[in-house]
């Protein structure tokens, strides 16, 4: 087996390099995306060998090579939903839910092994220019050297100074917690080397996005990102093939039309990284090549004269940015407005003259002053850091019981500092305005896992089990503290089911609030698969195959989620090794005939 790969079609078209890729993206499939044709994946893994034999006769061919259609896979986007007084679950007014679909993309299982074998053979030589993610933020020559924290391979240090992803493994993308929590941590590192009592500036920590990032990604822009990459020596056959292969057009011209239409996007027939492609996150890495040079470039120079503005530092994640700017002291102060719109202006010129076609989300853009008092930054991801460090060691009774409520502390702080949540919603004021460091996605789902997690390594080894004893056990009684104190109390198992049924309403909660939430109702399901549960939820979906129920944008989101729940059901939900991680009494069971769809 060869260690080293090339851009070649010789090392592309290895049956150990094909069997690797289609190992990594089945993977991929199961665990991570969006959308996975489970069945298509178990028919393929039982006949792998007549499968690759198919995918190396078409690399053979590659100057003919033509990928499948994608198929449409509309899934609900950010957007909020409720309940009106008859009890229907429907979408807010004041919002356009039927633009809140994300082009999810039903990718060929051939196209997605070629081009994952693709990804293998550039790993190196674009994880090498990308520069090491592992290096500590502490230090401004490594900030300067990485920007880029986002779907980041599993690699080693090279022999020549380099980076080397273990393509031998069935790891891929680095883990996505850690990488996530150093881009999060960085500007923080950042302002707190910095004096923001200076009289002379003040400092801002800018959050901002790109808008609609892989639906704007064309074929002609990544194949240009091909060609930088080159090098004398090459197999000019290899980028042929790359261009070939990421060139996909729609099944439904129709649909995909509209949607064009809809979000104002030119010329979405075609597309380079579709939303579902295991390896669009790399390549996201490589479109955004140019644009993180001028971004290195620009540390330290005046972005905007006008204002002021200098640019300290900045990092992103795929589409996602920080950045940490210094602006003159004033009175009054620069308005964060203000702020803002500079910033914006400025990210988008140096898109423009890097990645045409790619777009700020000014929307989406936040400032927040240091040092200000109505507006300030919530370290959700200090927190989260926390969680993470306690869960990934071994804990006892004690530990276990305050996790549970770390972890629901998290939930709840951050719904109040939502950036997404209207202030009202969750009773703020907004006389002080806080943000929290992390999106509300991100967060929720954070919160479940880790939940979910806990729950289960806890539950096995608490006292206090179902034979009439619902009180909580005294740590006096199982192991005093340090300091000897009987006051501190561990839960029962009574006592952390009932937690966990009311945390699994609180995700289920959160979805009807959110149908882009549709994982959190996973996790809620899988966590504490109560059939009362299932049969609330399949009532709020009734409706989207009901032949008399919703239309349009409705009941496709209604159909999304059923079938996730299909998939969750057939390949994870209540599915444990040891029957004590799940609640007691709480298990798979028949629905009611008349509800069950």
């Amino acid at each position: 087996m060869k260690q080293i790969l090339n851009p070649s079609l010789e090392d592309l078209r290895l049956e150990c390099v094909l069997m690797q890729a289609w190992k990594k993206t089945s993977s991929y499939l199961r665990t991570h995306s969006w959308y996975a044709d489970t069945l298509g994946i178990d028919y393929q893994s039982l006949r792998i060998p007549a499968f690759l034999a198919e995918i190396q006769e078409a690399v053979d061919s590659y100057a003919s090579w033509t990928p499948h259609p994608l198929e449409f896979v509309p899934a609900p986007k950010t957007q909020r939903w409720c309940f009106d007084d008859g009890g229907n679950w429907i979408p807010r007014a004041n919002q356009d839910y039927q633009k809140k679909l994300r082009p999810l993309a039903h990718v060929a299982l051939r196209d997605q092994v070629v081009a994952t074998a693709i990804m293998l053979c550039l790993a190196d030589r674009i994880e090498t220019r990308m520069n090491d993610p592992r290096l500590s933020i502490e230090s401004e020559e490594n900030r300067r050297r990485v920007l880029a924290y986002g779907h980041r391979l599993v690699c080693d240090d090279a022999e020549d100074g380099g980076l080397r992803h273990r393509w031998g493994s069935i790891k891929l993308y680095r883990q996505y917690f850690h990488d996530y929590q150093t881009f999060l941590r960085r500007p923080r590192v950042v302002a707190e080397r910095l004096d923001s009592d200076s009289p002379e500036f003040e400092i801002a920590i800018v959050q901002s996005d790109l808008s609609k990032f892989y639906d704007r990604v064309r074929p002609d822009l990544l194949r240009q990102k091909f060609e930088q990459l080159g090098r004398d020596g090459d197999d000019p056959r290899f980028f042929e093939l790359a261009g070939r292969v990421f060139d996909w057009l729609w099944a439904d011209t129709k649909r995909a039309l509209r949607h064009s239409r809809e979000h104002g996007l030119d010329d979405f027939m075609n597309v380079a990284l579709p939303q579902g492609l295991v390896a669009s996150g790399f390549f996201a890495n490589v479109v955004m090549q140019d644009f993180e040079t001028r971004l290195r470039d620009a540390f330290g120079q005046v972005i905007d004269a006008a204002l002021g503005i200098t640019l300290l530092d900045v990092a992103y994640y795929v589409d996602d940015f920080r950045l940490v700017v210094k602006i003159p002291r004033s009175d009054p102060g620069l308005a964060e407005r203000e702020v803002r719109n500079a910033v914006s202006a400025w990210l988008q010129r140096q898109l423009d003259m890097t990645a045409p076609g790619l777009v700020v989300e000014q929307s989406k853009t936040t400032v927040t002053m240091e040092g200000r008092d109505r507006r300030f930054l919530v370290p959700q991801s200090l927190a989260a850091q926390r969680i993470q460090s306690d869960i990934s060691g071994v804990f006892d009774m004690l530990h276990g019981t305050e996790l549970i409520g770390a972890i629901e502390g998290f939930f709840h702080t951050q719904r109040r500092y939502s950036t997404e949540i209207k202030p009202e919603e969750v009773g703020r004021t907004g006389l002080l305005v806080g943000l929290s460091d992390m999106r509300d996605e991100t967060a929720a789902r954070f919160a479940a896992g880790r939940f979910r997690r806990t729950f289960r390594s806890l539950r096995p080894i608490l006292e206090g089990d179902y034979q009439g004893v619902g009180q909580a056990v005294s740590v006096s009684d199982v192991e005093p503290d340090d300091e000897g104190s009987e006051h501190s109390l561990v839960l029962s198992k009574v006592q952390l089911d009932e937690r966990a049924k009311l945390f699994a309403a609180l995700l289920i909660e959160e979805w009807t609030a959110n149908p882009a939430s549709v994982r959190l109702l996973r996790v809620a399901l899988d966590m504490y698969p109560d059939p009362q549960f299932l049969e609330e939820v399949l009532r709020v979906l009734k409706p989207g195959w009901a032949v008399d129920g919703s239309k349009g944008a409705r009941r496709e989101i209604r159909l999304y989620c059923l079938a996730e729940l299909f998939r969750a059901g057939a390949t994870e939900t209540g599915m444990v090794a040891d029957d004590e991680c799940l609640p007691q009494g709480i298990g798979l069971g028949p629905l009611p005939r008349a509800t069950a769809p």
